[in-house]
């Protein structure tokens, strides 16, 4: 922070420390370091002219450097906030804020140009799924490779921002319908020859839905522009097809397709049988994985325990519809017909990290601790212990979920009647792990909402 002077009549070009006490009169120059809390902030650089340099001069100076270094210093400070403000912090693309108003911007500035430009939504597939298995924190990797590309591919063309919690918008200036199509075609075959790589160094891939809109063709507004693309994402992802429209092949390989993709349509399937399926999974996922962490599972032990418990209802799409919506007791017929669907659920789940793990948690979560269940009349430690995990996390959350023709018990009620059944139905020992997990539990765990 000591100012520096380079005297014009010294042999030694290079700047020294200043004393003001052996500063020259005339011929030099002068660098003060900015004073704005940082000795990086800049340097401010005086030539003393050949006038007598007056001493008054070097109170003016330091006064100025401070005042300059501290107008950096709030400059430097504003830009930082009004960035942090426009960026998303998970993604560092634009967040949804900033989008919105661009594109407002955009639409009024082409209009008066009668200039074209695109808009392309994208959404990650199966997201929801991917997060349940491998947690959050992968689940926001993923984004930050989605949103890197993105951001790569439109430096100088468009601009990228997050829009949603697993959507992106692109906008796209002077883009037509072909060449906006084009910018999609160029990441889906970026896509299709990237693989992800899992905590568990295990390789999966990442698939994705787009949905397109043009200025002014399909919308002369913000709001329709962005109606207008949602629409045919949806569109996109009800049909199941991964690419911007349906009349372009594609060129070169398929594009990737997520591992999830095919059961989670399975699972959607069954929900629309039984609307309590999906809840009933996503509950059970969340006391299982909570009840796994209680015995000390390793991090791989509880991803595959989560995704037996998403996937263990699949074999349900096979039950016939009069017999899944029953309101009262089964018949022996009937109950003989839906012992199956734990066998079907092994049969379909395919494809899926640690699949033979999770086939086999999913086929025996309906043994019993005494040899009474099904489908192999397992008994005792005979059952492997994610199943015993997964069928006390399966029995509370049945029960305490509403169902349309009753209502769920209470959390107490619930708890009692896994202690009433410990040894015979479940692991006694897992059913105490529960309880103790439960109690520290926090309420919207242990209480779960379930749709009907």
């Amino acid at each position: 922070t000591t100012p520096l002077i380079l005297r014009g009549d010294s042999h030694d070009q290079r700047p020294q420390p200043l004393r003001i006490e052996d500063a020259p009169a005339q011929g030099f120059v002068l660098y003060i370091p900015l004073r704005g809390g940082s000795p990086r902030e800049g340097v401010l650089e005086i030539y003393s002219g050949r006038g007598p340099w007056r001493p008054d001069r070097w109170e003016l100076l330091a006064l100025l450097a401070t005042e300059f270094g501290g107008a950096l210093q709030r400059a430097r400070h504003y830009e930082e906030i009004r960035e942090q403000a426009d960026v998303d912090f998970v993604t560092g693309v634009f967040n949804h804020r900033f989008m919105q108003a661009y594109l407002q911007r955009l639409v009024t500035a082409e209009a008066a140009r009668r200039r074209t430009f695109a808009v392309l939504l994208m959404d990650v597939d199966d997201f929801k799924t991917f997060n349940d298995t491998y947690g959050h924190s992968t689940g926001d990797r993923v984004l930050q490779v989605v949103a890197g590309q993105l951001k790569l591919m439109t430096d100088r063309v468009g601009i990228v921002g997050r829009f949603g919690g697993d959507e992106f918008i692109i906008v796209l200036p002077r883009h037509s319908r072909e060449e906006a199509c084009a910018f999609a075609q160029a990441f889906q075959d970026w896509l299709t020859n990237y693989a992800f790589k899992t905590p568990a160094a295990e390789t999966t891939a990442i698939a994705v839905s787009w949905g397109l809109a043009v200025f002014p063709e399909d919308g002369g507004k913000r709001q329709e522009l962005l109606a207008a693309a949602d629409a045919r994402l949806y569109q996109c992802k009800r049909s199941g097809f991964q690419g911007i429209d349906r009349r372009r092949k594609h060129r070169g390989r398929d594009p990737a397709l997520g591992v999830f993709g095919f059961l989670d349509s399975l699972v959607t399937s069954v929900d629309s049988k039984d609307h309590y399926t999906r809840a009933h999974c996503e509950s059970t996922a969340e006391y299982a994985v909570m009840l796994a962490q209680e015995m000390g599972l390793s991090p791989s032990a509880q991803r595959t325990i989560r995704l037996a418990a998403l996937l263990h209802d699949v074999g349900k799409i096979c039950i016939p519809d009069d017999i899944l919506r029953k309101p009262g007791k089964l018949t022996v017929e009937e109950f003989a017909v839906i012992k199956h669907h734990a066998s079907i659920a092994e049969d379909l789940i395919v494809d899926v990290p640690n699949a033979g793990e999770v086939r086999k948690v999913a086929r025996h979560h309906h043994e019993r601790f005494d040899g009474s269940g099904y489908p192999d009349g397992l008994q005792g430690e005979e059952i492997p212990y994610p199943a015993r995990i997964l069928a006390v996390a399966d029995a509370f959350s049945a029960m305490t979920l509403d169902r349309p023709h009753r209502k769920g018990l209470s959390r107490d009620e619930a708890s009692a009647e896994l202690q009433r059944v410990a040894g015979t139905q479940l692991d006694s020992h897992l059913v105490k792990a529960f309880g103790r997990a439960l109690a520290t539990a926090d309420d919207e765990l242990a209480v779960p909402a379930a749709p009907i």
